[in-house]
């Protein structure tokens, strides 16, 4: 089963932690009431809905945090601080491991992110998860690459029928001038991708004139040069970083809602990421002194474009069962 959510990511390995640290604890006979019995027996698919975590916000950094030391405190006769360290080490030994890959249930894409991510302790209790630059680069080359109708139809659509019978998936109202805001984002994202591919900055899969997933992946480079000499981001301008943020976001949302855990509104989501794009696409500007002084730059810019089609290309199809046109 293919998940490109960090959040999702996040919370199982703190699922990890939390059950490592049970295991590891004196009395290593009760499990924390955080669980069930039940739910020990396939770690990889223990219930999210109990495991706090949230993203936060912050300048030019992709940051989670988690109440969970604190929650078990309540539960335990322990300081928050002192679980949320077991927890944050434990979270660390995992990374290391993870990075030789010696975890036996990892997918492609836990392999390409999870050793870019770090745990923190805060001395008030609380856990700060943070992406590093090399493992957000990773999580956008995933979604270029991995993200295909066919993952989204085998995981996605059964998901949401098993947990929601018989009566489905509510549609949600919305005005046409709304809409087609989100389908104008679209449309225009795959133009930038076909002037694009037509001038030999990027070369796309099979840019055909029906939207779709895999057709307007970015194949060449086989991998866009998310991060500078610097290894950080290779993007600075604060409309890309925004245009990330609310990427993140809008995958995580994604998985939440067609994984059954929540019912949270899609189509504010769809809004705010189509605005963000559009505010991208003022200051970030594909053709001029640009794409000659900093080609690798450019490349980015696009892969951050083809990161939005395919989102917005989600919420329309699936999420608002509306067209994802490529004109307009």
């Amino acid at each position: 089963m293919a998940h490109f959510s960090l959040m999702w990511l996040l919370q199982n390995e703190l699922i990890q932690a939390i059950r490592s640290r049970n295991k590891a604890s004196a009395a290593g006979v009760s499990a924390s009431p955080l669980f069930s019995a039940k739910s020990q027996e396939k770690p990889q698919f223990l219930s999210l809905k109990r495991i706090p975590l949230g993203k936060f916000k912050e300048p030019r950094q992709v940051l989670y945090k988690s109440a969970v030391s604190l929650k078990l405190a309540n539960l335990e006769d322990q300081p928050a601080s002192d679980i949320a360290s077991t927890l944050a080490n434990t979270f660390a030994t995992s990374t290391a491991a993870k990075a030789h890959n010696a975890y036996p249930l990892q997918t492609n894409f836990m392999k390409a992110v999870y050793p870019h991510c770090q745990a923190q302790a805060l001395p008030s209790g609380w856990l700060h998860f943070t992406v590093a630059a090399s493992g957000v680069g990773q999580w956008l080359q995933s979604i270029n690459d991995a993200l295909t109708e066919t993952v989204v139809a085998a995981n996605y659509r059964q998901n949401w029928a098993a947990t929601h019978p018989p009566a489905g998936r509510p549609r949600e109202t919305s005005s046409a001038a709304v809409v087609f805001s989100i389908q104008h984002a679209h449309a225009r994202c795959c133009s930038l991708l076909r002037l694009a591919h037509q001038e030999k900055l990027i070369g796309l899969q099979d840019p055909k004139t029906n939207a779709s997933l895999s057709h307007w992946r970015i194949i060449q480079p086989a991998q866009l040069p998310w991060l500078n000499g610097a290894g950080k981001i290779c993007f600075c301008n604060p409309s890309a970083w925004r245009l990330l943020d609310q990427l993140v976001e809008a995958v995580d949302v994604w998985e939440q809602v067609y994984s059954g855990h929540r019912s949270l509104c899609l189509l504010a989501q769809a809004v705010d990421l189509s605005e963000a794009f559009q505010g991208f696409h003022r200051h970030c500007r594909i053709w001029g002194e640009d794409r000659i002084r900093d080609p690798n730059l450019i490349q980015v810019r696009l892969g951050l474009i083809r990161a939005t089609q395919a989102m917005l290309y989600l919420f329309l199809t699936y999420g608002l069962e509306q067209s994802a046109p490529v004109y307009l």
